[in-house]
This record gives C-alpha cells, structure tokens and sequence, in this order.
C-alpha cells in the first residue's frame, strides 16, 4: 500500500469512526491525487469529515481543503430487493414479518438492508467503499442495539452469509475492525484485503455497465459487448460469495437489456 492509499484510509477512519491515527507528508500533487480517489471511489462524506478532523495537517493549497458536501452526497442508495425471485420473496416475508413482530428490530432490518445494498453494488458496479463504511458506522453506533442470533437466521434464508461475511472481512482488513464486533462474521477471507486494494487503485468513478441491444433490419440483435464482458469480469470475482444471486443479477440486467432493444 502507497503513501496515498495509507493516508487515504487514514482519512476515511477519521471521517466514518473517528479514530485518527497520523497522517503522513505528502507533497500537494499526492494530495490532489489522493481528493481524486475521494470521488471516485464515491466517498465524500466521509473524507470530508475526515479532513475537518485533520484540519492542520492537511495543506490548505491541496483540493482537498476545499471539499464540499452536497445533499446528493448524504444520501447513501440503499436497495433492498434481490436479483433471484426466490431469494427475494424471502426478503420480503422477512421484512413483513418483523415489522409486525412483537420484538420488532428496526436497527437489525437496517443492517440487512445496508448488506443487500453492499451486495447489489458490487454485482452492478462494483464494490462501494461508501456502503461498507455505511455498515460500519451503524454498527459502531447502533450495533448494540442489532439482534445477531436474527441476523444470521435472514442472512442464511437468504444465501446473503458470505457476501455478508466479505464486507464484514473488508472492516477487518482494511478498517481495523475486531472479530468480535461483527458477530455474522464467522470466518476470516484475506482475499478481501485484495478485493479491497483492487477496487481503490480504479481512478474513475464507478458506474454501472450499460447493457445495450440493438437490432437490424434483418432482425439479428447485437449488444455493445464491453458493457456485457466488463460486468461478466467484474462479477466473476464474487461468485464464490454468492453463485446463485451472481447468475440472476446477470440474467436480470440481460433481460432489462434486451427489453430496451433500440431498433
């Protein structure tokens, strides 16, 4: 890990959990480089409040100095449905049930969704340091408040274990966070550390592939295969974690993609 990767952890673990370890000098290019990482990796908020904690070891004359917040930017995209119909029709009971249960947690319904969420960016566009500090934060703040015996029950009805366990191992690794604090995390996975690593080191925002058909006179469909091969290489390195949901979050964008053929 570089200079700027480290300072720019340094700086998320400021702004998501206050915990501020030195930053280490950098000259003002590195700094800039490091506020384009902050936006394409989609991470504002949290590097913002980062930056207020590290006000004077930060230089005035780096981008970074002048990071502003929008409205858009505090608003995390929390989705909440499935890809695979089965999986979903249990999500959905799940949600029902709880809300009319007579111990009703709203805190534990909040985590699922924020790892449905996790799982449904990484299968769209890749992984979401947002989201997975998104879950981290909650859990710092609320997670005494979260039913684990209930969230390990969803997560298994749901085949959501190990993607659940993969953002948890991403804590671990890269955010410091103990075993203990992440009760639905029942094995470690080192190769979240390089998923993680993997995913910084892109210098462009994240954006979903777009899958697009067209069809000729003659009636053959073609599609713009990049979009198609670049969402098939990225999902690829998930399929441990979740085959089934991988397939079906697949054959759902094909469908949606086939659906909006441009004639």
């Amino acid at each position: 890990m570089d200079i700027i990767t480290r300072n720019f952890f340094r700086l998320l673990s400021a702004g998501a959990f206050g915990e501020m370890e030195p930053l280490e000098p950098m000259s003002i290019f590195k700094w800039n480089k490091l506020a384009k990482m902050v936006k394409a990796q989609d991470v504002v908020v949290f590097a913002y409040n980062g930056v207020r904690r590290y006000a004077e070891q930060i230089p005035s004359a780096s981008d970074l100095s002048t990071l502003t917040v929008s409205e858009e930017d505090t608003r995390a995209e929390i989705t909440t449905e499935l890809s695979n119909s089965i999986f979903n029709k249990r999500l959905k009971k799940i949600r029902e049930a709880e809300h009319h249960a007579i111990d009703t947690s709203t805190e534990t319904l909040h985590v699922l969704d924020i790892i449905v969420a996790n799982q449904n960016n990484i299968l769209d566009k890749g992984l979401s340091l947002n989201l997975v500090l998104h879950l981290g934060s909650f859990l710092r703040k609320q997670g005494d408040k979260v039913d684990f015996i209930k969230l390990d029950k969803w997560l298994a009805n749901t085949h959501l274990e190990s993607f659940a366990e993969l953002i948890g191992n991403i804590l671990i690794y890269v955010f410091k966070f103990s075993q203990e604090e992440l009760p639905f995390v029942h094995r470690l996975i080192p190769n979240a550390y390089v998923l993680t690593m993997k995913s910084v080191s892109k210098t462009t925002p994240f954006v979903a592939a777009t899958w697009n058909f067209k069809q000729n006179k003659a009636g053959m469909v073609s599609s713009n295969s990049s979009g198609v091969w670049r969402s098939i290489n990225r999902n690829k390195s998930f399929v441990p974690y979740a085959p089934v949901e991988t397939v079906s979050n697949f054959f759902k964008n094909l469908t949606r993609g086939l659906s909006e053929i441009d004639e």
